[in-house]
């Protein structure tokens, strides 16, 4: 079913997939697209986010459906129902409303909490060095120095991405992390910095997960501040080492430091760049390119892959049934 209203033209809105890429699988926090087809080898992208988001924001209007028919009748068009419990066209007169005891429990974001941070230190190495930060919280705040006479602040991100739904054999070509910025202080020409993060557990992080022992000082990605744009995505796009540190079995973990803080190079003023977060409409992601299969393989499901425009005969983007989806 998810896998179905993934390649729908309203499950594909919800989900912000763009173009007719079809999608060939479904995980909670990710979906994956066939791309491309280079020498008899499939070629996939993979967007990765770090809370279940692909599940929550599917799973709430099915939830409501199952709710309505319990209750009330079996539903006899599945995918307008889905229209109206996703809210894209209510039809007030056909369907009851459905309320959840919990709703906030779908938040496609709830639950992440990875802007690590340390507020008003008396002195730079105090800030950068400590043992442990303020906390672990969800706030717009992404890389930031910052010298506010007489303190000094530094926040970092921790960014752990589950990527286990990627296949063990897998050539992984490319990977990007994106962040949408809405702000941007730049005092001191620096640069905005992916690098390695080793926390305690991935799944949950905490505020001893500052330490800068488990932060990185080499960037697989940089961006300068001059350079990244606001209200809009920014792509930092990984080196060989960063592509080599995506997990096939588990988290694929990832900091990002402003460049003064990497360095260890004081700042004069404020070096920041804010974004949306998870709880907002724009989450940070990670996008993976990778090939899969054996050479030779022509076909996916007895289709020639160089030709899947469609799931069921009926194309990509344009579903609007699912009435015979298990």
């Amino acid at each position: 079913m998810l896998l179905l209203l993934a390649n729908s033209e309203a499950g594909r809105f919800l989900l912000g997939i763009k173009g007719n890429y079809p999608v060939t699988k479904v995980t909670p926090n990710s979906y994956h697209q066939l791309v491309d087809f280079q020498k008899d080898k499939p070629i996939f992208q993979a967007t990765f986010y770090t809370s279940n988001r692909v599940a929550k924001i599917l799973l709430l209007p099915l939830a409501k459906m199952d709710i309505m028919e319990q209750e009330f009748k079996r539903i006899q068009d599945k995918y307008e129902a889905f229209l109206h419990y996703s809210e894209l066209e209510k039809r007030n007169y056909k369907y009851p409303q459905v309320y959840l005891a919990s709703p906030e429990t779908f938040n496609p974001g709830s639950g992440v909490q990875n802007r690590l941070y340390y507020d008003a230190a008396a002195s730079w190495a105090a800030a950068r060095d400590a043992a442990s930060g303020g906390g672990a919280t969800q706030i717009n705040l992404i890389a930031r120095v910052n010298f506010i006479d007489p303190n000094w602040y530094i926040s970092r991100v921790g960014e752990c991405f589950n990527t286990a739904s990627l296949d063990n054999d897998i050539d992984v070509t490319a990977a990007v992390i994106e962040f949408y910025i809405n702000y941007i202080a730049d005092a001191d020409s620096a640069d905005t910095d992916i690098v390695s993060f080793n926390p305690t557990n991935p799944a949950s992080l905490v505020a001893a997960d500052y330490n800068k022992s488990k932060h990185g000082t080499t960037p697989y990605a940089s961006k300068s501040l001059a350079t990244t744009l606001i209200d809009t995505y920014n792509a930092w796009t990984l080196n060989k080492a960063g592509r080599d540190a995506v997990n096939l079995t588990g988290y694929s973990n990832y900091s990002v430091r402003s460049s003064r803080d990497t360095d260890d190079a004081p700042p004069t003023g404020r070096d920041q760049i804010g974004g949306d977060n998870n709880n907002s409409g724009n989450p940070e992601k990670l996008i993976v390119t990778y090939g899969a299969g054996p050479v030779g393989v022509k076909t996916l499901n007895e289709l020639a892959i160089a030709s899947i425009k469609t799931v069921n005969d009926v194309a990509v983007g344009s579903i609007k049934t699912i009435q015979d989806a298990s």
